[in-house]
């Protein structure tokens, strides 16, 4: 599970669970740990009915199953499918490849540069210079690079791609810090946003405004919190430590949207909440 997507390959993106997202489970020893109610334990939005659910969800299912029920279990990287052994697997190592994409772009017209500037910095890559960025090889980076590649290809720029890897394991190390603190200082934009979800969230209660438009809104906000928690943890490839923090703060932010979402029903449907609430 934890190596799906680069067993599968980067152009698989979603898997259709059969049964659907409340069907979908593993096999536990007990019921409470199926994918539904993996969910709400989580802050992970629901899906409904027999719609696609993401590769990296079904990870990220897989790896609180195993926190949960089996913690002992040694993690390990999934490298393929094989028709007589079924799968192969190996200890987990870290990433020791990357992808260096060096673009070279005439100077103008400005949009170009800044529409290929654009493209590696939404998918999180880390700046070595001026047209020259880096990305551990990892699937979840590929689209992006290609899309880099692409828009430098239609300004009429220039651009290769290399592997690259530390020349040693020092360069290694300081390649990998560099691109976790990036990846923490996104983490730290991220409960920032939280903190303010929850405050915005605090004064509709305080000033009594439970209408059901303010709740679309806050539900609207959420939801863009659980997208971007999606995307950091997709290129938090070594694990930034503010990670952990963060998902305890999404899952905060749900319970706290779904109290305000009990009090304006009690405020439209008139019935009365407690007073200590």
């Amino acid at each position: 599970m934890l190596g799906t997507q680069q067993a599968l390959g980067h152009d698989v993106d979603l898997l259709l669970l059969v049964g659907g997202f409340g069907g979908g489970e593993l096999c536990a020893p007990k019921p409470g740990f199926s994918l539904d109610a993996y969910a709400p334990e989580t802050g992970e939005p629901r899906l409904t009915g027999h719609e696609p659910v993401p590769v990296e969800t079904c990870a990220r299912y897989g790896q609180w199953f195993a926190e949960q029920l089996v913690p002992e279990v040694e993690d390990v990287r999934v490298l393929g499918v094989d028709r007589d052994t079924f799968i192969a697997v190996s200890n987990m190592e870290p990433v020791g490849r990357w992808l260096v994409p060096v673009i070279k772009l005439p100077g103008e017209p400005r949009r170009h540069r800044v529409a290929v500037w654009r493209e590696p910095r939404r998918i999180g890559a880390r700046s070595l210079g001026q047209g020259v960025w880096a990305v551990p090889d990892v699937p979840v980076f590929a689209d992006g690079i290609a899309r880099a590649l692409e828009l430098a290809e239609a300004a009429e720029g220039q651009a290769v791609t290399l592997n690259a890897f530390g020349r040693g394991p020092e360069d290694a190390g300081r390649l990998q810090a560099l691109f976790t603190a990036a990846r923490s200082e996104d983490w730290k934009e991220f409960l920032a946003d939280c903190g303010k979800f929850e405050e915005e969230l605090a004064k509709e209660i305080r000033i009594a405004k439970c209408t059901l438009a303010e709740l679309e809104e806050e539900e609207q906000s959420l939801e863009r919190l659980r997208r971007r928690h999606r995307d950091l943890t997709a290129r938090d490839v070594f694990g930034a430590p503010e990670a952990a923090e963060a998902g305890k703060r999404l899952k905060d932010c749900a319970a706290a949207c779904e109290d305000y979402a009990e009090r304006v029903f009690a405020a439209l449907h008139g019935t009365p909440e407690d007073d200590d609430r």
